[in-house]
């Protein structure tokens, strides 16, 4: 401890939104925190990279990721609002707007389909006929979401199958609705569904079902103006110290306590220093406690550098494993326009059938900025990065503009990168790729819960874990996940440590697995009555394409369809009466 007894030291390593959550909360309570982070800027995934031309920084922000924010972020949006004051409501002065819907593109079409509230029964009729799939496909990808929601793969054990495997695995299941899932699953977390865990899913979707009324929220500016910033100031008020471009090198363990901690200060280019000469270690200020909010890769090899008996993986071999999480960047470019262009709508917008999986929002439509009132502002998205070819940013930045191209022709995308063409309608100067490669996502891939670290464990006492990879109820990674873990983090070190208030957490109320049983028995019927009617659409095609074979598989499993659909109406009746009896212990 401290030689003031009334005042307990914390540092942070990580100034992510969980190790920002973790310093916010516990600054208030009367903690005497420091925060450290090895970038220039704080935010981790949901910071903003000043924009610098000609070595000038011109106060333009442009967002790592594009994000989006749903009802059931609570504790996210009880820090946005009730710490930062931003406003989340119908008024012109809001800081967010309500988006109800995505739309959808395919190449050559010039109608956006429309995709409402995925999950919400009431948008079911709606999205049946919104031509993003056949309407049977449509009705069973809904149910296909209630059926794996009717599954509690965490308390049967069940941790280590992908969405794709268990999706195929449904009787109800078709190709189609496997592509879906697995173009929804791609589009958001830059994973596949045959490499995304089943159970990370079901974790996110039963918090989202039910709560998905407006669909989602967004940022209406950038995330340094309108989130960092002000959090930043906050923790400043509160008397946080916050050390930037400071990377943590080095923890030493002494005695079953982390003792001490080396950090070093690091260079960006573009950004001025004026700390400590790049490469010089030192000591770290006096902690402790100590949070460790750093991303899982960089974590698993801090944890084993030091004098061997003094490392953290000599007391917690465990969080070595967290090297084994995997993480993928998204691609993203803004693209400034010369003019306005014409039919962009409002929504997020994804392009079915890309290779690179892109998706875009016309955020001169969402952001009250002078120099946008005019002209067109598009921020895209690329979320299967490795599938841009070129190691060189500027050519996969104009792969991206030439395959926007291919869906919205109305526009010339000139010849390369920086075509000075005065025909070509790109605004070079003011536009902007990142390859995020230095800010990439956790990805929830199969098997990956035994990996992922506890808030704390007893073998050190005064050291805890931040992150939305670190296990939590959100579990799939989003800004809320992110939160979670921060506020665990720091009730727990508050329970430790007793100082203040005690720190609260909001959880979104989610439907009991009765009623989402009861919910799948109702719907299974019809559901296998669908599921009939696309296989005898397959087999007439496939006797009219002269394929035997295929003929007879489909007309055989339609003759067995009436018995699968009453073993599994019976099973899931068996998993509802289970749960009445047993209060839902199982």
């Amino acid at each position: 401890m401290s030689e003031e007894a009334d005042v307990v030291r914390v540092a942070v390593a990580g100034g992510g939104l969980a190790g920002l959550t973790a310093a916010l909360r516990l600054s208030q309570r009367g903690y005497q925190v420091t925060l450290y982070d090895d970038k220039p800027f704080l935010g981790g995934n949901a910071a903003s990279h000043d924009h610098v031309h000609e070595d000038v920084h011109d106060g333009v922000y442009h967002d790592v990721y594009p994000h989006m924010y749903s009802n059931f972020y609570l504790n996210f949006w009880d820090i946005v609002e009730n710490d930062l004051g931003l406003r989340r409501d119908e008024s012109p002065r809001t800081d967010f707007e309500a988006r109800n819907s995505f739309k959808f593109l395919r190449p050559g079409e010039t109608q956006y389909r429309e995709l409402k509230n995925a999950g919400s029964l009431s948008a079911l009729w709606g999205n049946l006929f919104s031509g993003i799939a056949p309407p049977l496909d449509m009705y069973l990808w809904s149910y296909s979401m209630l059926d794996l929601l009717a599954h509690d793969f965490h308390k049967r054990g069940i941790l280590s199958q992908s969405v794709n495997g268990y999706v195929r695995s449904r009787p109800c299941a078709t190709e189609r609705v496997a592509a879906l899932h697995d173009f929804v699953v791609m589009v958001i977390w830059s994973v596949h569904s045959t490499g995304t865990s089943v159970s990370s899913y079901r974790n996110f979707l039963l918090q989202a079902f039910g709560n998905l009324s407006p669909l989602l929220w967004l940022l209406k500016g950038s995330l340094e103006t309108k989130i960092i910033q002000p959090w930043e100031k906050k923790l400043t008020d509160l008397g946080c110290k916050i050390y930037k471009q400071t990377r943590v090198e080095q923890i030493t363990v002494d005695g079953g306590r982390i003792s001490g901690m080396q950090v070093v200060h690091t260079d960006f280019e573009g950004q001025h220093h004026d700390v400590l000469p790049k490469g010089t270690l030192r000591p770290a200020d006096p902690f402790d406690y100590l949070v460790l909010a750093v991303p899982p890769g960089p974590l698993g090899e801090l944890a084993g550098i030091g004098e061997p008996g003094h490392r953290i993986v000599d007391r917690l071999p465990q969080i070595a494993e967290a090297r084994r999480l995997h993480s993928e960047p998204i691609a993203v470019l803004d693209l400034y326009f010369k003019r306005k262009l014409k039919g962009i709508p409002r929504e997020n917008v994804v392009m079915g059938d890309s290779d690179i999986d892109l998706s875009i929002i016309d955020i001169s439509q969402l952001w009250p900025d002078k120099d946008m009132q005019d002209v067109t502002v598009l921020t895209l998205g690329a979320s299967d990065y490795w599938a841009l070819p070129s190691g060189i940013e500027e050519e996969n930045a104009y792969l991206m503009i030439r395959k926007l191209n291919e869906y919205v022709p109305d526009f010339n995308p000139g010849a390369y990168w920086g075509d000075p063409d005065p025909r070509c309608d790109i605004d070079w100067e003011r536009s902007h790729y990142q390859s995020n490669t230095d800010d990439v996502i956790f990805i929830n891939q199969v098997g990956s819960w035994d990996w992922r670290p506890e808030t704390h464990y007893r073998a050190i006492p005064n050291l805890f874990f931040a992150g939305d990879f670190c296990r939590n109820t959100i579990d799939m990674a989003t800004a809320e996940a992110a939160v979670t873990s921060g506020l665990n983090a720091a009730i727990a070190l508050q329970e430790e440590q007793p100082v203040g208030e005690p720190i609260g957490f909001l959880r979104p109320k989610t439907y009991p697995d009765g009623m989402l049983r009861a919910m799948k028995l109702m719907m299974a019927p019809s559901a296998y009555a669908a599921k009939w009617c696309t296989t005898a659409a397959d087999a007439a095609s496939a006797a009219s394409a002269g394929k035997p074979a295929e003929t007879v598989t489909n007309l055989v499993f339609m003759a067995r369809l009436p018995y699968v659909c009453a073993a599994d109406w019976l099973e899931t009746a068996g998993a509802f009466w289970e749960y009445v009896f047993l209060g839902g212990r199982h």
